[in-house]
């Protein structure tokens, strides 16, 4: 006598058809195709700094450390030469940084709320006449 086996599984729970398995070239040109997005990534965004060191280093290339901004101050000063300026100094700061005016400055020529730039001389000018004392 014949016995037939009875499997008592569920259709959906049965194995369907195995997919087809990847083969090396499908691998291959998925990661060329990642490998080129990132090269276009890289493209679009520049060179990325990773770690930032402090050296002067960016990007490649050197970038040396800017020289600090100086203004020249001379004529009617107690310490005429060259001293740091700020982005808000005015010409009255520059003037107290320099020991201040004597007895004889011209302080009515210039205007002492004049900004003051890097690179800038600045002369004030000197009293001449008899109103002028210790000239």
């Amino acid at each position: 006598m014949m016995t037939q086996e009875h499997v008592d599984t569920p259709p959906e729970a049965q194995p369907g058809p195995a997919p087809p398995p990847r083969s090396r070239l499908r691998l291959a040109l998925g990661g060329m195709a990642l490998a080129l997005f990132f090269f276009w990534l890289g493209a679009r965004l520049g060179p990325l700094t990773i770690f930032d060191t402090g050296n002067g280093l960016s990007q490649g290339t050197w970038l040396p450390t800017p020289a600090p901004a100086e203004a020249y101050i001379g004529g009617a000063v107690a310490h005429p030469g060259l001293y740091p300026v700020g982005p808000n100094v005015r010409l009255a700061g520059l003037l107290r940084q320099a020991g201040g005016p004597p007895r004889n400055a011209d302080l009515a020529h210039i205007n002492l709320a004049a900004p003051v730039h890097n690179g800038e001389t600045i002369t004030v000018p000197r009293r001449h006449g008899k109103d002028c004392p210790g000239t």
